[in-house]
């Protein structure tokens, strides 16, 4: 069952989960200021699965206003255990029924993954490349 995280204690168990996904930009220390946030800002949403008392999934959301003025939810972070493939069916459903809630148009994704990874992971869930962001570091 997927609920929502609502406490301190709680979201350094959530940040511990970053070092365990290759290749993510997100720190422990970004991500926890995002979830304190998430008390005070009603925008954000931790979400996190148990089952047998121990977490097998998380996820972080960020409800916001894009370029054009149109309301998004985006996936900030997301860890599943390998041992629950189905898992991640029940976390896109929430995300999409999160949007819905909020009144947003789209759930959109940034990731540093390879194209093809993400069309084989999410392609089947109804996600498709919207844009090409290209970045300068300064």
């Amino acid at each position: 069952m997927i609920t929502l995280v609502g406490t301190k204690d709680k979201f350094l168990e959530i940040c511990d989960k970053v070092d365990l996904v290759k290749g993510v930009r997100l720190t422990q220390e970004k991500l926890y200021k995002l979830l304190v946030a998430s008390i005070y800002h009603p925008g954000v949403f931790a979400l996190k699965s148990i089952e047998d008392g121990k977490m097998n999934g998380c996820m972080v959301l960020l409800s916001g206003v894009d370029q054009l003025g149109e309301k998004v939810v985006s996936l900030v972070f997301v860890w599943i255990d390998a041992h629950y493939p189905k898992l991640h069916n029940k976390f896109i459903e929430q995300a999409v029924d999160t949007g819905k809630f909020v009144g947003a148009t789209r759930l959109s994704i940034q990731t540093d993954k390879a194209e093809k990874v993400i069309n084989r992971r999410l392609g089947k869930f109804g996600f498709k490349q919207a844009c090409c962001i290209y970045e300068k570091v300064i």
